[in-house]
């Protein structure tokens, strides 16, 4: 079993996503717009590695369409936050988490918003203890995640908006 201490972060780049096919299922056209985003400076993406091998990731809007997300001043949002199977319950996230919301803090942010399925009470409680514990609103439709054809995806049960306020 690994410890916690031979996972690392680091700010992703755009050449990472080809290593991380797990995560992607082959969306391309998300890959797409996400890659975009990083170009413009609009967002960025943190990874978590052990051996030289991507086990994490974890993205920042700094702006999003929905300004109850992200409001490209005061509010980020959190989105794509995955672990590799072979790897979950191993601390990877909560490290990623920490790690990203110390970056979103030194760029002067005040608040993160996170969006969790209605359905995923496991999820909910473990981002309740990480301090989103403010609901904002009831979301149907991902504006981050784009179907084979283009149009945004909903969610499979509809996801609930949270928020985390820095002291």
């Amino acid at each position: 079993m690994l410890s916690k201490s031979q996972f690392s972060t680091r700010l992703g780049h755009i050449k990472d996503f080809a290593e991380i096919k797990w995560g992607w299922e082959g969306n391309l056209l998300t890959q797409g717009k996400f890659t975009e985003g990083i170009k413009k400076g609009k967002q960025e993406f943190w990874v978590a590695e052990t051996d030289n091998r991507i086990v994490g990731e974890l993205h920042i809007l700094w702006d999003s369409e929905d300004h109850e997300e992200a409001n490209g001043v005061d509010r980020a949002y959190l989105c794509a936050f995955r672990t590799h199977s072979d790897f979950q319950s191993k601390g990877v996230g909560k490290l990623l988490m920490t790690r990203v919301l110390d970056r979103i803090i030194s760029r002067g942010f005040k608040e993160v918003t996170i969006c969790v399925e209605q359905d995923a009470d496991e999820l909910k409680t473990i981002y309740k203890k990480w301090g989103f514990n403010t609901f904002v609103k009831i979301k149907d439709v991902d504006l981050h995640n784009l179907n084979p054809d283009g149009s945004l995806k909903t969610f499979a049960t509809a996801g609930e908006l949270y928020l985390y306020k820095f002291e």
